[in-house]
């Protein structure tokens, strides 16, 4: 097991970090627990952990200087920050004298584990890990899935699709491609993939079922099967932009994924597929590709709230500017010209997208749009 130290002036937060991953799973155990730089310094030579998990802002002795101590007395020990949004510059400083990586809070677990299995050996030793069983288990859905993708023989597909059981009468097929650089090695994202399967497996809540393995071209394909076609429509595909942008921040890889339409027979899983795949030979990396037929009947009732917001959402992601210019008169035509919603609320949805992703990526706000500018207001100001 990989012995890991917790550092935090927060107990709550000491306890989610304690709770937030099944840690002997991937080969890792808490070995002890600090509130302070000076704490977790004193209980080193006792516990000797393999990596140090710290807060920056704490009390006597900060993530910082905590980090520089080990890196100068300890340099075997690997130290990861926790950091917010304002800590961006002490974070890669720390990087400079030899802290191994950051996390940005708020953090999905599934970030927090890529950062751990970044380090040397994590992941090898992680696969060891696994349960034998639960390989097996593993093999065997993929292999009827492969059946289902490749086989000619339709009695052999027939029985493929029936041996997986599902449940529901509704479908989508998602497939997953990763961009390689130069210097990025081939054998090493093998591994990942795996790893990123799993994570994945543990991310989709959907109202249904699904399975996710790999095809023989090495994309992660995921089939969802929805309890009816509704949940299948509104499925949002949250877990996979949340995948996009760990991936990019922990692993420095671009990931395209492509989300097939809507179907409700099981036989047409292939043609999803391959749809999927044509998708994503032509879509660049970086982001979700929905594929989904999304026609509203203006003749109807009013477009929901919700479901304005959430396509406007969908056509900023994807840079439609022709379909955001669509739905963003539907909601005039609709909605705001009849008073069900106000053009503030679709422009705070804007807003929101817009700020989140320079957040995400890492930008200041203030350094942006200097100290007395207000972008929201500013905006529905307009």
């Amino acid at each position: 097991m990989i012995k890991i130290m917790i550092v935090d002036d927060m107990p709550i937060f000491l306890e989610y970090l304690k709770g937030c991953l099944d840690w002997k799973q991937y080969g890792f155990e808490i070995c002890c627990e600090a509130k302070n730089g000076k704490e977790a310094w004193e209980k080193i030579p006792e516990y000797y952990p393999d990596v140090v998990l710290t807060d920056i802002t704490m009390p006597y002795i900060n993530g910082l200087e905590l980090a520089d101590k080990i890196v100068n007395n300890y340099p075997d020990i690997s130290v990861i920050l926790i950091t917010g949004n304002n800590e961006f510059e002490y974070a890669r400083r720390a990087v400079k004298i030899g802290v191994c990586d950051y996390i940005v809070k708020p953090f999905e677990k599934q970030e927090l584990l890529l950062s751990l299995m970044k380090l040397q050996d994590n992941i090898n030793r992680a696969a060891e890990m696994e349960k034998k069983e639960n390989r097996e288990k593993k093999n065997r859905i993929e292999d009827t899935a492969k059946k289902i993708l490749y086989s000619r023989d339709e009695n052999e597909v027939d029985r493929a699709i029936k041996s997986l059981d599902f449940k529901g009468n509704a479908f989508l097929c998602a497939g997953i491609e990763f961009k390689l650089k130069e210097s990025q090695n081939l054998e090493l994202l093998s591994n990942w993939e795996t790893l990123i399967q799993d994570m994945l497996s543990e991310m989709i809540e959907i109202d249904g079922d699904f399975i996710v393995f790999k095809d023989y071209e090495s994309h992660i394909i995921v089939i969802l099967n929805f309890y009816n076609e509704q949940a299948a429509a509104s499925y949002m595909g949250y877990e996979f932009t949340d995948l996009i942008q760990i991936i990019r921040n922990q692993l420095n890889l671009e990931t395209s994924i492509a989300l097939s339409d809507v179907f409700t027979d099981a036989l047409d899983i292939r043609s999803a597929y391959s749809k999927v795949l044509q998708t994503l030979r032509i879509k660049g990396p970086g982001q979700l590709w929905d594929c989904r037929k999304r026609d509203y009947d203006r003749s109807s009732q009013a477009r929901d709230t919700l479901d304005i917001i959430s396509a406007i959402i969908h056509d900023l992601h994807t840079f439609d500017e022709k379909q955001l210019m669509k739905d963003i008169d539907d909601a005039w035509e609709q909605n705001i010209k009849n008073g069900f919603i106000s053009d503030e609320s679709i422009a705070s949805a804007i807003l929101s997208v817009l700020l989140t992703d320079i957040v995400t990526a890492g930008l200041s706000l203030k350094a942006l749009y200097g100290p007395d500018v207000d972008p929201e207001k500013d905006i529905i100001s307009v």
